[in-house]
């Protein structure tokens, strides 16, 4: 018996590969609980160790580890019935987005959608064959060959969206128990994230075929495509060339659209230190609003008020006594008058006599005209022995 090229090869193709895949799926899980049991053990032994090392009780991270451990066992326990729902729903979403709710029968055969340009292309290459006309024989078998093969990789497109969903699951069920083990917890993420990427990359797919099959039912060249305007011809070809490229770059691009996923409970629990940390940040605030208030005081106690010539006054508020003359000049005699300011800190004593410090002679020229650098020099000396006695007295 001669073997012909058939659409249904494709269906074919995609059952022995999902028919291998149900088989394996129990004895992968099988495997999978194993390693859960392992990892959930050694996780154990370690978090004991650091335990006992830090000496703290950390209750609460023990008590989300074990609900991390028990939701790995239950989606593993029902690994099947979750991909069957998770498969379904985008199926749905797609068949609703796209508007043709039998679209997800092109999904679980695709041979259907290859008899779409299938049959128009063998009825092409006849005509070409039949054809006496160089041209239209050569323009036919082009046509007929290149449809044939467009729609055999939509076809193949299908193929490898389905299977690989199923695969990529497989995968994602033997790194699972790994998300119990602090060194590799972030296997479940991923693992999860996978299989949700898989399932987005077929909804984008049914919706780009939905859209395909609306256009293509509009040519109608099921009857007689060798009989139909070249238009018509042309347009299939077109479409699909068109929708074999969507249906190959958009379901990747959908899939980023599925951000990060963190299993990590135990983020809860940082409330606290996150709290101290943010009054923390208070009180350093309120220390550095409370400085300019200190420095005014300082300032205020360091304040060198000028009068008219002959008696420039000087008060400062770390000495609540201290009164010095200074020399007469020239012009007049000038006193030095000292009033007493309560300051109740010593270190405003010893912040006043630093600022005292950095008076130069062109502050004190810019005060008072009159005032000479000996003068000022004096007037230095002065009132740092007065300090000097006020901390002898205390």
């Amino acid at each position: 018996m001669a073997l012909i090229l058939d659409p249904a090869a494709i269906t074919l193709i995609q059952n022995v590969f999902l028919k291998n895949i149900a088989s394996a799926l129990d004895g992968i899980t099988h495997i999978a609980k194993n390693l859960l049991y392992f990892f959930t053990a050694f996780e154990f032994v370690i978090f004991g160790l650091v335990w006992a090392l830090s000496r703290s009780a950390a209750w609460e991270r023990i008590f989300f580890k074990i609900i991390k451990i028990g939701l790995i066992f239950f989606i593993i326990s029902n690994y099947s019935y979750f991909l069957d729902i998770i498969l379904r729903s985008f199926a749905q979403i797609g068949a609703q987005i796209g508007h043709n709710v039998k679209i997800t029968d092109f999904l679980f055969n695709p041979a259907k959608l290859w008899q779409y340009g299938y049959d128009p292309g063998i009825q092409l290459l006849q005509s070409a064959m039949r054809s006496s006309s160089i041209g239209l024989a050569i323009t036919g078998t082009v046509l007929g060959l290149g449809i044939i093969i467009i729609f055999g990789l939509l076809g193949i497109q299908v193929i490898l969206q389905y299977i690989g969903f199923y695969l990529v699951a497989i995968t994602a069920l033997i790194t699972l128990p790994l998300g119990v083990f602090n060194p590799t917890s972030s296997m479940f993420d991923k693992s999860v994230q996978s299989v949700l990427k898989a399932g987005v990359r077929i909804m984008m797919l049914l919706i780009v075929l939905s859209l395909a099959i609306t256009i293509w039912d509009a040519f109608n060249l099921d009857q007689n495509p060798a009989g139909s305007s070249i238009n018509s011809i042309l347009g299939l070809f077109f479409t699909g060339l068109v929708f074999l490229t969507l249906a190959r770059y958009l379901p990747k691009l959908a899939e980023k659209a599925v951000g990060d996923i963190s299993s990590n409970i135990n983020e809860i629990t940082s409330g606290g230190s996150a709290a101290t940390g943010q009054a923390s940040v208070q009180a350093i605030t309120s220390q550095i609003m409370a400085a300019p208030s200190e420095i005014a005081a300082v300032r205020a106690a360091s304040h060198i008020d000028s009068s008219p010539i002959g008696a420039s006054t000087f008060s400062y508020g770390a000495t609540g006594v201290a009164s010095a003359t200074s020399p007469a000049s020239a012009s007049g005699a000038q006193s030095i008058n000292t009033a007493a300011t309560p300051v109740s800190a010593t270190g405003a004593a010893g912040a006043m006599g630093q600022k005292i410090d950095k008076i130069s002679t062109a502050d004190a020229t810019s005060m008072s005209k009159d005032i000479s650098a000996n003068i000022v020099k004096d007037l230095h000396k002065t009132i740092m022995r007065s300090l000097d006695k006020e901390k002898f007295k205390k």
